[in-house]
């Protein structure tokens, strides 16, 4: 006979509800535990499995799995029994390939049924401190959505409702939600709001029908005034929680209430009803692109100035020629570093750089964006010759692909205004600034300048 307490979930729901178990634990973990170690060994954690009462954690590299093995595992199963509701043993798996980490990490059916506390509105839910404006590094290929997200926090569901921004994982948009989320509820303190993920909207549906409290939970989503959804494509395949979803979504929009949601696609690429992904482009779509090399060295030292590390500017140099993907990798090269440093007492030098991140990075071939570059992409995309672009012609659509261009050449080079000019045929400096803030403004106002932008920096960003 089981126990009262004991898990009566199948594997799938058991991953899910360890998962949630251990997301709270960390919280525990990072007051017990001392931060260099907590950063570089149980933040890059994942649960992969639930086996009987064995949990199965994924350490990515043997120091990890060595420390928590040898060092804090009877703490770890206190934490993470305790937010389980039973007892459980912990083991630690080496796992070095991202696609071993679990059967759920494209679970798309059947809705597992997890059991949640009651919901308390907006008080449930805690936000990232670090995640604010004032923290967020802005450049070249998030200054759109970072822009749109300020414009909504300031004045939610005045204007660009809903929100929409999309990009690779580890890019800023949790940041950048989350972000809202403290603005919103520093100055319009009388304003409820809701942050969740798709996953957790799930979970919640699902318990509610289980237990008969949909109009509560219809209550606690449906009477907010800032809503605010990470992970979107999660929804796939969820064909109950879509339906939910969808008149939620109906019933804060026609109010207008706020609405801000971030995805790995845009929404037109997106496993989800034709009626869901169009009321999302009925509002701003903007997406967040890998940062560029300026970006990546003010994020590497923005996150070492907040560990109190000394990283000399070559190494900085070396860390972001070497690490293109996301933040997160930048981030976890980092922890690498500042664990290394700590426990060797050895300052932090390019070699030593070189001989930890060596081993887990490539060392990628350089793209360089040069002026010329960028008029020869934005020529194409806009079905004109360059040498048009660089005429005196005012025919509607040479000017606006000359515009995108002088932008363009802006944002991803280090070209001044008169070097931008010259590159056009002699046009004078303020000429090139007017094409700038023109553009600037396009891209919040008009969704097809965005998505041109978007694209045209992508294309010029991955060297294609």
């Amino acid at each position: 006979m089981r126990q009262k307490n004991q898990l009566r979930f199948g594997e799938e729901e058991s991953l899910i509800a360890l998962r949630t178990a251990w997301s709270r634990a960390l919280e525990d973990l990072e007051r017990q535990i001392n931060k260099p170690l907590f950063e570089s060994c149980l933040s890059t954690v994942t649960p992969i499995a639930m086996e009987g009462e064995n949990a199965v954690l994924s350490a990515t590299s043997e120091f990890a799995k060595y420390w928590i093995e040898n060092k804090y595992l009877s703490t770890i199963q206190q934490a993470l029994s305790a937010h389980l509701g039973l007892p459980v043993r912990v083991s630690v798996r080496l796992v070095q390939d991202q696609s071993q980490q679990g059967p759920l990490d494209n679970l798309e059916a059947p809705e597992p049924r997890i059991e949640r506390k009651p919901g308390k509105g907006e008080l449930e839910f805690v936000l990232n401190e670090h995640f604010t404006f004032d923290n967020f590094v802005v450049g070249a290929s998030n200054r759109m959505a970072f822009a749109a997200s300020q414009a909504v926090a300031k004045s939610p569901g005045a204007s660009y409702n809903p929100l929409f921004i999309y990009g690779g994982p580890g890019l800023g948009k949790t940041h950048l939600l989350q972000a809202i989320g403290h603005f919103v509820r520093k100055y319009h303190p009388d304003m409820g709001i809701q942050y969740t993920s798709a996953e957790t909207f799930t979970c919640d549906y699902v318990a509610a029908v289980s237990d008969r409290k949909t109009a509560q939970f219809r209550r606690r989503y449906r009477n907010i005034d800032v809503w605010l959804v990470d992970d979107i494509q999660f929804l796939a395949g969820k064909e109950r929680t879509k339906e939910e979803f969808f008149h939620t979504f109906n019933s804060l929009h026609e109010v207008g209430r706020q609405i801000v949601l971030t995805s790995d696609k845009p929404p037109k690429e997106l496993e989800l009803d034709l009626r869901l992904s169009s009321r999302f482009e009925a509002g701003l779509v903007v997406d967040v692109a890998p940062p560029d090399l300026e970006t990546r060295m003010a994020i590497i030292q923005s996150k070492a100035q907040k560990r109190d590390m000394t990283i000399p500017n070559d190494v900085v140099l070396y860390m972001a020629r070497l690490i293109r993907s996301n933040i997160r990798a930048i981030e976890g090269a980092l922890l690498r570093i500042h664990a290394y440093a700590a426990m060797m007492h050895e300052p932090v030098s390019t070699d030593m750089a070189t001989d930890i991140l060596a081993r887990y990075f490539e060392e990628p071939k350089e793209n360089i964006i040069t002026p010329d570059t960028v008029q020869e992409v934005v020529a194409r995309h806009f079905r004109v010759d360059v040498k048009t672009l660089n005429s005196p012609s005012r025919q509607s659509d040479v000017v606006m692909a000359r515009q995108v261009a002088m932008y363009l050449i802006r944002q991803l080079t280090q070209s001044s205004l008169p070097t931008i000019g010259k590159a056009f045929g002699g046009k004078d400096h303020s000429t090139v600034l007017h094409a700038i803030n023109k553009i600037s403004k396009l891209v919040l106002q008009n969704s097809q300048v965005a998505d041109d932008i978007s694209a045209l920096s992508r294309e010029l960003q991955s060297g294609n």
